[in-house]
């Protein structure tokens, strides 16, 4: 295998696996590496140590982004899912990041209440 990265000859088994896996196992690093990153930033800004981006709504609010991107401004192209999913996605993590830092007052509890409704609402 290091001789495809090393001594590359043209071959099909050097092909497959300098052309065909070392990209996507690259991809694949990179999109843990992203998720991992999600994650943590997430867990810092909820001070959280169990939150991640699904459990507040943001990857729901970024699908509902994406959905009314086609269907209301007729985005037709994955930049464009990225830019609406990126818009809502932040959006809505602000939301939460606010409600989280209200403090002992009524937002800590509506948080709270936030975070139970979401997960009775997933059963």
């Amino acid at each position: 295998m290091a001789g495809a990265l090393t001594d590359y000859d043209g071959s099909d088994e050097h092909h497959i696996v300098r052309d065909l896996r070392l990209p996507h196992t690259a991809a694949g690093l990179l999109a843990g590496a992203a998720l991992g990153a999600s994650g943590a930033l997430i867990q810092a800004l909820t001070r959280n140590p169990l939150a991640d981006p699904g459990l507040p709504g943001v990857n729901a609010g970024a699908a509902l982004s994406v959905a009314i991107g086609i269907a209301v401004f007729g985005v037709g192209s994955v930049g464009g899912y990225l830019w609406f999913a990126f818009a809502d996605a932040l959006a809505a993590t602000l939301g939460v990041y606010l409600i989280g830092s209200a403090g002992k007052g009524a937002g800590g509890g509506y948080l709270v209440w936030l975070l139970i409704h979401e997960q009775r609402r997933r059963r």
